[in-house]
């Protein structure tokens, strides 16, 4: 609620995590890690790398330029996926 209310600024969190059927993103820092595959497809689905800070509408995939950083916040990912439990519905 601070940083609703303007007592606090900054990010509240460095690390964001979703999960959506074969989609699945994760945001640290400036990078966007984002994978967009259907529920079929998970397997196959390629993950994508952006630097929101340098193109905010995710037009230059970093993933191949950038593999070490790809394998670090896929590490991330795949420790908070394993965090938590499969939906309910």
């Amino acid at each position: 609620m601070p940083y609703l209310t303007g007592k606090r600024s900054g990010n509240p969190h460095e690390t964001l995590f979703w999960r959506q059927g074969g989609r699945a993103g994760l945001c640290h820092g400036d990078l966007k890690l984002v994978r967009m595959g259907g529920r079929k497809d998970v397997g196959n689905a390629k993950w994508e790398l952006y630097d929101l800070s340098k193109d905010i509408s995710e037009e230059t995939n970093l993933a191949k330029a950038n593999p070490e950083r790809l394998a670090e916040l896929v590490a991330i990912w795949e420790k908070m996926n394993g965090e938590m439990r499969e939906p309910m519905f």
